[in-house]
């Protein structure tokens, strides 16, 4: 079960930084040594879009109409952090303690999950001790579903997609990565084996194979689409956003893969309505702002 511990968002450890520091970090994210060009040179975002576009890891497509975000230190550290459809935003830190995004700040709630995935409000998921599957119901308070992955995803529309832990592959005779979709109260074989799986809403379900290879879920069949990423994140009005290899963001328009700005990226959120949020490998937590 999620045992109970009060949190409070002045029990979150905070990143102590100087004034300089702190105003340097709103604008450019990650990189110390994007920080120092920033001194001399002023527009680090040109100098990441002229660098990217000799990158040729991807073909990136600079025509496309997706515009660079740039990005906002919020705080840290964190391990994880998943954004919904409405706004809602849920953490989780390095011992496990969930927090919440609210007024600006993250304050602490019960329950102790390995790993969260958000939905909106009203469809919040977790993994608990065990990787037992949990849904946060009324009242704040975590109900259990039946079942366990080593992975999970739910969209805005209730859509619930886990992966199997390795231990119930092995049990029920199936291969590393089976899937495994949660309908009218029950959950039901999905086809397909991955490492990651994001689902924005049942009409945009992503995920990344153990090699990093991309697929999307057509509901049919896995498609096979272009790029070898580290981590995917889908939300509910199509975009979908992911962390490449080399630690970069990139956005999906529709064809192929656009590499915008930030660096030395472990995850990103995509939030839908052009909102993201992300996390540098340093545990700091980063949001979009519009230009």
């Amino acid at each position: 079960m999620l045992y109970s511990a009060v949190l409070f968002s002045t029990d979150f450890p905070q990143n102590h930084l100087g004034e300089r520091e702190r105003e340097e970090k709103q604008v450019f994210l990650g990189d110390p040594v994007l920080l120092m060009l920033a001194k001399d040179l002023g527009n680090v975002q040109d100098i990441l879009a002229d660098f990217l576009k000799e990158d040729e890891h991807f073909k990136i497509p600079f025509e496309s109409p997706i515009k660079y975000p740039r990005w906002q230190y919020v705080l840290g550290p964190m391990s994880q952090i998943d954004g919904g459809a409405d706004g809602t935003l849920f953490g989780v830190n390095a011992k496990h303690k969930v927090f919440k995004y609210v007024d600006n700040k993250f304050a602490g709630l019960l329950g102790q999950v390995s790993q969260i995935s958000v939905g909106d409000k009203n469809n919040v998921c977790a993994l608990g001790p065990g990787n037992h599957i949990y849904k946060l119901g009324k009242f704040k308070k975590w109900r259990a579903l039946k079942g366990r992955a080593k992975h999970i995803s739910c969209g805005s529309d209730g859509t619930i997609v886990g992966i199997y832990t390795d231990e119930d592959a092995k049990k029920y005779k199936l291969k590393v990565g089976s899937l495994v979709m949660r309908k009218k109260g029950k959950w039901i074989n999905l086809s397909g084996q991955l490492n990651v799986v994001s689902v924005g809403s049942k009409n945009n379900i992503w995920g990344l194979k153990s090699s990093g290879s991309v697929w999307f879920f057509n509901g049919k069949k896995w498609e096979r689409k272009p790029g070898v990423m580290e981590y995917i994140s889908a939300a509910s009005d199509g975009t979908v956003a992911a962390v490449g290899k080399n630690g970069g963001a990139y956005l999906w328009d529709g064809v192929d893969w656009v590499n915008v700005s930030g660096v030395n990226l472990v995850l990103i959120s995509a939030q839908a309505n052009g909102k993201y949020w992300a996390i540098t490998a340093d545990g700091s937590v980063w949001k979009s702002i519009k230009e």
